[in-house]
């Protein structure tokens, strides 16, 4: 789909397959982010007034040096917004290009990145509330662009994720809080997770051979990566049974419920060695389990099954 803004078209021709420019892309994003003044964007005879309709039109007769003056970023993109973009439109414009760059195959759209990541990382910001809202826009983008092809809609995210772009838990939470019967979207759910931990165990064992091997100058830098990743991990699966669980309460539809409790059962057996603390502990760490018999219940015999 194409997006209706007149700076998509601008984008297009910045966010290239080939001969990328991040640096460029950069620039423009914060161009269009930036309170511009009009007075210093385009000043008529230096003297900081905005030039008319009339006195723009009679510019074209003037010598060079009587010509309004544009500034560098003005002459390199054309004219700013009336009003400053904010961060998540820009962000969502970025993403929307890329994708459409990168349609054609995975492996288009793998060069798009390579060649552009650094553009949504360096937008990214540090503050945690502000971060989250930045990566649903991006995961909101891949959603709906990527809508009927599930195929191309988890490797686009997995390629997001593994590039740092955007968290799984952004991912689990966007696909949970929008059609919860939806397939694909469960798909992903199911994919994030199994991800998840499998880079866990990639940290598991990074510790073991150092351990084994008595490389005690990366002992230190294993344990921090593995307590992050089980830590994640938590994170993840807290915000997925959270959302199951508020999609079955406020669901009267008794065939989706079922689904949800479905759900709830085969990802819990799937992964009970990894997450069994929290499944044994369900009652208690998430909550209104325990106020909803049918969940508890899904929660109990996965425990016991163990």
């Amino acid at each position: 789909p194409v997006v209706p803004k007149p700076q998509f078209g601008r984008f297009i021709n910045l966010i290239r397959l080939k001969d990328a420019n991040a640096e460029k892309v950069l620039r423009y994003c914060d161009w269009l982010m930036k309170s511009v003044d009009k007075s210093n964007a385009t000043s008529c005879h230096g003297n900081g007034t905005d030039a008319t309709a009339e006195e723009s039109a009679q510019g074209d007769g003037q010598p060079p040096s009587k010509r309004p003056k544009l500034s560098a970023e003005a002459e390199e993109f054309g004219e700013a917004p009336a009003e400053p973009l904010a961060l998540e439109e820009v962000a969502g414009l970025v993403m929307s290009v890329m994708l459409q760059h990168g349609h054609k195959t995975p492996t288009h759209m793998a060069k798009v990145l390579d060649g552009n990541e650094q553009v949504l990382l360096k937008l990214k910001p540090s503050e945690a509330d502000s971060r989250a809202s930045f990566e649903q826009v991006l995961v909101k983008s891949v959603f709906e662009f990527w809508k009927a092809s599930g195929l191309r809609l988890e490797i686009t995210l997995d390629s997001l994720i593994q590039r740092k772009v955007i968290s799984p838990e952004a991912v689990a939470k966007y696909a949970l809080s929008h059609e919860l019967g939806h397939s694909n979207y469960w798909n992903v759910v199911k994919q994030v997770a199994r991800k998840s931990l499998e880079r866990s165990q990639v940290a598991r064992t990074d510790l073991h051979v150092a351990k084994k091997l008595g490389k005690e100058d990366v002992l230190d830098k294993c344990q921090v990566q593995l307590d992050e990743a089980i830590q994640a991990d938590e994170r993840l699966f807290m915000i997925i049974f959270n959302s199951i669980v508020r999609g079955y309460e406020d669901t009267k539809d008794a065939t989706l419920r079922g689904t949800l409790l479905a759900r709830i059962m085969s990802l819990a057996r799937k992964h009970i060695a990894d997450i069994k603390t929290l499944v044994d502990t369900a009652e208690s760490q998430i909550p209104r389990v325990r106020n909803n018999p049918d969940i508890a219940a899904v929660f109990k015999l996965v425990s016991t099954l163990a």
